[in-house]
C-alpha cells in the first residue's frame, strides 16, 4: 500500500501482533519483535519478514546489533536474548525476573546499558556475557536509553524523568523538563545536540512534545511539532534530519514527522496506516522503516518524501467548496493556474477520481464515496497542492 504524499510503503510482516522495535544490519537484514515472543527477520531489504519461534510469551520490547552476527532482544519480566549467527539461533540469557527491560544501546562493541522498569539500569563491559546492575536516582520506569559514548548516556521515563551520566553510570544525575511531561524516547545525533519525545499530560489528556538540546542535555527546549498526537519513538539519521512516529490522535491516520532543519520545523507525513506505530529506524538518510500495532511495517526509501504541509502551490488562490461535502464539491483556482489535474485520493493514496482542469473551476460529483476522509491533490507543469476533503 503506497501513500502517494509522504512515499511510505507498507510491507508483508506475516503477523499481526504489535511490534515494538526495529533494527537493521545493513540494507538488506533487519530484525523486529513484538509481543508473545515475537521475532521476525528479513534478508531481502522488508520485502518479507520469516518468523522466528523462541519458545517463550513474554512481550518483546527492543533488538539491537553491536556485529552483523552478535544481537540482543530484551523484554518483560528480565526477558534477554542473543544470537551469534545473525538470528538463526537465539539463546535464552540467564537474567534477573525481578524487572522489565525496555531498552539497549551499545555505544562501543564491549560496553552496553540496558534501562528497565523502577529506575534500574544494566551495564556489561564484556560485550553481553555478563550485566552488572547499576542505581539511578529514578523511581519510575525508564523506557528509552541512549549513549553519545561509554561514559556520557540518557535515560528517560515516564512523570518527566530524565536521568544523566558522565562516567559510565557509576553515579546518575536528574535532569527536569516537568513533572507533567513523560518522555518515552531519547537520541542524540552528536554530542551535544539530542530530542526527546513523548507526551504530556493536561487535563488527563495527552499530548505530543519534542524537545531538543544543543549543550548536551543541560538545557532542554520544548519545539512545536504542529500536531497534538502523542509520540513514541524519535530518530535522527544525520545532524539535520530526524523523524518521530506515534499515535492516531484526531487524524486519520498514525503520525509520522521529519524535521530537515534540525527541529526548526516538523512536517507531518502521511503514513497510510491509522495503526500505532512504536519504532522507527533508519539506515540511511533515504532508507527507513517504521513499526507497530498490528504488524504494521512501513518502508521508504526516499525519505518519506515531501510531507503533506510541505508541498506548496504558489499562483493565486484555491477555494474547495464546500468541505465536509455531501454530494458535490466545486474547486476554484486562480485563472493562471488553470491546466491542471484534479484527483481525489484515499488517505492510502489510492486514485478515485481523476480529471483534467481547462479553465479554473471544476465541479466533481463525490455522491458514490463512502463518508471519510480524502484528499485532493491538484498538480499541473510547476506545482502542486494538497487539500484534506472531509466526505459526509
Amino acid at each position: 500500500m503506497n501513500s502517494t504524499f509522504g512515499q511510505w510503503v507498507q510491507q508483508i510482516s506475516g503477523t499481526i501482533q504489535y511490534i515494538n522495535s526495529v533494527y537493521f544490519t545493513d540494507t538488506n537484514t533487519g530484525y523486529a519483535v513484538g509481543d508473545s515472543g515475537l521475532i521476525i527477520q528479513t534478508d531481502d531489504g522488508g520485502e518479507y519478514w520469516t518468523k522466528y519461534d523462541p519458545g517463550i510469551n513474554q512481550c518483546l520490547q527492543a533488538v539491537r546489533f553491536i556485529t552483523a552476527d552478535s544481537g540482543f532482544v530484551i523484554g518483560d519480566f528480565g526477558r534477554l536474548m542473543t544470537t551469534t549467527n545473525a538470528g538463526q539461533n537465539w539463546s535464552i540469557q540467564n537474567f534477573t525476573s525481578l524487572y522489565d527491560l525496555y531498552s539497549i544501546c551499545f555505544p562501543s562493541k564491549n560496553i552496553g546499558y540496558i534501562s528497565a522498569s523502577s529506575g534500574a539500569m544494566f551495564k556489561t563491559i564484556d560485550g553481553g556475557a555478563s550485566w552488572q546492575l547499576q542505581t539511578t536516582p529514578a523511581s519510575f520506569n525508564l523506557l528509552s536509553t541512549f549513549f553519545i559514548n561509554v561514559d556520557t548516556g540518557f535515560a528517560v521515563g515516564w512523570a518527566g524523568t530524565i536521568v544523566k551520566t558522565i562516567n559510565g553510570g557509576t553515579n546518575w544525575e536528574i535532569q527536569n523538563i516537568g513533572d507533567t511531561n513523560n518522555p518515552v524516547s531519547v537520541y542524540f545525533t552528536d554530542n551535544t545536540t539530542g530530542y526527546i519525545v513523548g507526551a504530556k499530560q493536561i487535563q488527563g489528556l495527552y499530548f505530543g512534545i519534542i524537545y531538543k538540546t544543543i549543550d548536551g542535555g543541560d538545557h532542554w527546549t520544548n519545539q512545536n511539532p504542529g500536531t497534538d498526537a502523542p509520540f513514541y519513538s524519535v530518530f535522527s539519521p544525520n545532524q539535520d534530519t530526524g523523524y518521530v512516529v506515534g499515535l492516531k490522535w484526531h487524524t486519520p491516520e498514525a503520525i509520522i514527522l521529519k524535521t530537515t532543519n534540525g527541529g526548526e520545523n516538523w512536517n507531518i507525513q502521511a503514513s497510510g496506516t491509522s495503526k500505532q506505530l512504536h519504532s522507527v529506524f533508519f539506515i540511511n538518510t533515504n532508507t527507513g522503516y517504521v513499526v507497530g500495532d498490528s504488524g504494521i511495517i512501513l518502508k521508504t526509501i526516499n525519505g518519506g518524501g515531501l510531507g503533506l504541509n510541505e508541498i506548496k502551490f504558489n499562483s493565486g488562490f484555491i477555494k474547495i467548496y464546500p468541505n465536509p461535502v455531501t454530494d458535490n464539491v466545486t474547486i476554484e483556482l486562480s485563472t493562471e493556474s488553470r491546466d491542471a489535474d484534479v484527483t481525489i485520493l484515499t488517505i492510502n493514496g489510492k486514485e478515485l477520481v481523476k480529471q483534467h482542469l481547462i479553465y479554473n473551476m471544476i465541479q466533481l460529483d463525490l455522491s458514490s464515496l463512502a463518508q471519510g476522509v480524502y484528499f485532493i491533490r491538484i498538480k499541473n507543469e510547476n506545482e502542486i497542492i494538497v487539500r484534506k476533503l472531509i466526505k459526509k
